[in-house]
This record gives structure tokens, sequence and C-alpha cells, in this order.
């Protein structure tokens, strides 16, 4: 086989990669990097070391790339955020956080009474009041 049309099958190969093999293939950049590879191995067969080496450096780049923004990720855990909000809502409420749902309603009604801004409270607390007892009725 002649070495022009082997070299032409590989540049039309790393342009494959390089442009739509990326989205036909999933993990466009590391079939990206594999391109720039290709490119880079075309370079140096036909003898231009020079050229070859930021091509070849581009590809690890985008397979590094491509890589690392696949790996595996630890889950944030969400259940200590939730329980801390609901402890601050049951000490505003001034229950259990465990309370039944009667004794967060009467609770919010006490507290209630007092921060409502006819009755001298601020709009502020209320509202507050009304997120805390939201929150614990939700379970």
């Amino acid at each position: 086989m002649n070495p022009t049309l082997i070299g032409a099958l590989f540049v039309l190969a790393a342009a494959f990669l390089i442009l739509t093999g990326a989205r036909l293939l999933g993990a466009h950049r590391t079939m990206r990097g594999l391109g720039w590879l290709l490119s880079g191995a075309v370079a140096v067969g036909v003898g231009l070391w020079l050229r070859a080496v930021p091509i070849v450096l581009v590809g690890f780049g985008l397979i590094g790339w491509g890589l690392w923004l696949r790996r595996p990720r630890a889950a944030p855990d969400a259940s200590a955020g939730f329980d801390q909000a609901r402890a601050k809502a049951a000490a505003l409420l001034e229950v259990d956080a465990s309370a039944s749902p009667a004794a967060i309603k009467s609770a919010f009604r006490r507290q209630a009474a007092a921060a409502h801004p006819d009755a001298g409270g601020t709009a502020s607390r209320m509202q507050a009041l009304i997120e805390a007892r939201d929150l614990l009725l939700r379970r």
C-alpha cells in the first residue's frame, strides 16, 4: 500500500476523531485527544518532529482533562445540613426536633402570638417562625 495513502487515511481518521467522533462516541475530550495524538503520529511519520511535539502535547492534555472530569466523585452529605436546620427550627419554636405535628402547631401559635407585627413583633421574626414550622412539619 502506498505510504501517502496510509498517511491520508491517518489524517482522515484524526479529523474524524477531532471533529465528529467526539459527539458520536461520548467522551468528547478524550476522543479529541486521541485525534490530536493521531495527528502527531502522522506528523512524526512524515518527518515533522518539531511540529509533532505540540500536537502530541495537546492530545495528552485533552485526554488527561477528559479523564479528570470523568473521575468518580464522592456525593456530599446532605443529611447533616438538613439535621442542623431541623435542630435550629426546633430551638426557635422551643420544641423537640421529634415533636408531634400537634405540638409543633401549638408551639407555633404560642410564638406567633408574640412575634406577629400587629402584636409588636417584627416581620422577620414571624417569617423565621413560619419557615421553622414548615420545615418541622415537612418530615
